[in-house]
């Protein structure tokens, strides 16, 4: 097994640089005069638990000579596994993933999945809109979950010393109905035994992707006969409430700008997650189309459709436009790694599996207009 011998030195003086950072991001805020943002939230937290693991292998350290000896993640997810398929129990383990891989010591280095959160979500996310158009993925919700829904508050003018008509606030709650997902893997235990590094690329990559793929075909679909329908489990545009016809196989500049001002006009708030959706093809045939005769530009330009990003993907049938702030995707509870080494024993294969409880909730669905084309009626 890959190890790393490491000094109480090199703790110390990343534990420096961690207390600068740190400083630096409250100097800022403090000379600001405001609360961390979102990002400096997220680095600042990651700052804080990188260092109470530090001070923790220090100790550990005091009473090694001065040393301490951490796997890497690739050699202690290769051990946890051979462990997992050769230990002789019948039964199969079954693991919560953490929030971080902290490096682990021989000794303990088959006692828990060096699997993390991350390593499924990330990938998972960049496969996925929500990191298209910036809005975070929402992972660990417990309980019973709900979405805030707020209609729109209008303010009023008034005379001096005249009171105000009071102002009443249509506000519901959506509440999610989380559905599992899951994939699995079957791997030889010979590439478990004799590869390096091998199976952990397989999950950082392939399982997650594969998720990714699943819930943008769910997210896309436009029918309750459309192939990964799920009633529990679907995007705005199977039940969507603006429906338009394009006037032929090709949509005009005005059309595509007419499906937004569907959604704006109903009052949606425009908060910078609004895009385009359509399927590879169609965005290469806009990308040629003139959006008028003496601009010389066409309909799309840069990616874009009027300053709104065009998304690509082949599970949507026509056109779609939506602000996809109002269409939150949740994840659920834990996410499960389970090691199988019996079901294929016979094989010798082990199957791998990550499951998790996913939600997929339509805000507003004025929110969200679906172009069709003409033979598609």
């Amino acid at each position: 097994m890959k190890k790393k011998r490491i000094e109480i030195r090199q703790f110390a003086e990343r534990l420096e640089q961690i207390q600068v950072r740190m400083n630096e991001i409250t100097d800022l805020c403090e000379k600001e005069n405001r609360a961390r943002n979102d990002a400096e939230n997220t680095e600042f937290e990651t700052l804080r638990r990188e260092s109470g693991i530090i001070n923790a292998r220090i100790q550990a350290a005091n009473v090694n000579g001065g040393f301490v000896d951490v796997t890497d993640q690739a050699a202690a997810f290769d051990s946890f596994l051979r462990s997992a398929t050769q230990n002789g129990t019948q039964s199969v383990n079954s693991q919560v993933l953490k929030r971080d891989f902290v490096g682990q010591t021989v000794a303990n280095s088959v006692a828990a999945v060096p699997l993390t959160i991350g390593d499924i979500v990330k990938p998972l996310e960049a496969g996925l809109i929500y990191d298209k158009v910036g809005i975070p993925l929402l992972t660990g919700l417990q309980g019973e979950y709900c979405w805030p829904v707020v209609g729109t508050v209008e303010a009023s003018i008034a005379d001096e010393a005249v009171e105000l008509a009071d102002s009443k606030i249509d506000m519901e709650a959506l509440k999610p109905t989380p559905v599992r997902l899951g994939i699995s893997i079957d791997v030889t235990n010979q590439t478990i035994n004799q590869t390096t590094g091998i199976v952990l690329q397989i999950v950082q990559q392939q399982m997650p992707l594969a998720v990714a793929r699943l819930i943008n075909r769910c997210m896309f679909i436009t029918s309750t006969t459309a192939k990964g329908y799920n009633k529990k489990f679907h995007g705005p545009f199977v039940d969507c409430k603006n429906k338009v016809t394009f006037a032929a196989d090709v949509p005009t500049y005005k059309e595509l700008l007419q499906m937004r001002g569907k959604v704006f006009a109903e009052g949606v708030e425009n908060d910078g997650t609004g895009a385009y959706i359509m399927n590879a093809e169609t965005a290469a045939i806009l990308e040629a189309t003139p959006r008028d005769t003496g601009s010389g530009l066409m309909i799309i330009e840069d990616g874009k459709i009027g300053g709104f990003p065009v998304f690509q993907t082949s599970h949507i049938d026509g056109i779609g436009f939506g602000v996809w702030g109002l269409e939150p995707l949740g994840q659920f509870g834990d996410i499960r790694f389970i090691v199988d080494p019996y079901s294929k024993a016979g094989a010798d294969v082990t199957r791998l599996t990550v499951n998790a409880d996913w939600s997929m909730s339509t805000l507003r669905k004025e929110a969200f207009v679906l172009g069709s084309f003409p033979q598609e009626l």
